[in-house]
C-alpha cells in the first residue's frame, strides 16, 4: 500500500507563494509568507501572506490566508 503524504514541503515565513487555485478569486496572487497556522481538529494548515502584486480581487499589501492546497512555493 502506498503511503500518501500531504504537503511534505510546507511554506515557511519568508518564502514567496503563488495562489494556484483557478477557482479562487485570489488566483495568481503572490506574496511573502508571514505565518502558517493549524486548522482546528487537525484538518490541515493555513498560510498567511502579504500580497505583492495586483489583480481584480486583490492588491499589493493585502493580507490573505489560504489553505496549503491553494498555494505553491515560488522561492
Amino acid at each position: 500500500m502506498e503511503r500518501l503524504v500531504s504537503h511534505s514541503s510546507e511554506p515557511q515565513p519568508g518564502n514567496v507563494v503563488v495562489n494556484t487555485n483557478p477557482g479562487c478569486k485570489h488566483y495568481r496572487s503572490t506574496g511573502e509568507v508571514v505565518s502558517t497556522d493549524p486548522l482546528t481538529g487537525d484538518m490541515g494548515k493555513t498560510v498567511t501572506y502579504i500580497v505583492a502584486n495586483n489583480g481584480e480581487n486583490f492588491s499589493n499589501g493585502d493580507v490573505l490566508t489560504k489553505t496549503l492546497d491553494q498555494v505553491e512555493v515560488v522561492r
